[in-house]
């Protein structure tokens, strides 16, 4: 039901900027879950439910490898999305990491 996110910022200076992790679902009919990174735009038309480019997205799957290459420096959001089980709440363990260079 609903959605969690997780607001990282890059410095404007960062260089070689990648976020990478794992997660896992539970719950439901399909322990299942859907995994977005994006930048601020991009989470601002998820949120209103319009499409969005991403610079991850898992698919519907039970767990996974998170691996987003970004383009430096700004705000970004990993988003943990339930909206498609209207019903059914889910049980999610994520684990992510944020690297960058100067």
């Amino acid at each position: 039901m609903g959605y969690t996110y997780y607001k990282f910022v890059v410095p404007p200076d960062a260089k070689n900027v990648f976020v990478d992790g794992r997660f896992s679902a539970t719950g439901g009919s399909g322990n299942d879950i859907e995994v977005f990174v994006l930048n601020g735009d991009e989470f601002v038309n998820f949120q209103n439910g319009h499409p969005t480019p991403t610079y991850y997205n898992s698919g519907q799957v039970t767990q996974n490898s998170v691996s987003a290459a970004l383009p430096g420096g700004g705000t970004y959001f990993l988003v943990l999305n339930n909206n498609f089980s209207l019903i059914t709440p889910k049980a999610v363990e994520v684990s992510a990491t944020l690297h960058y260079t100067y």
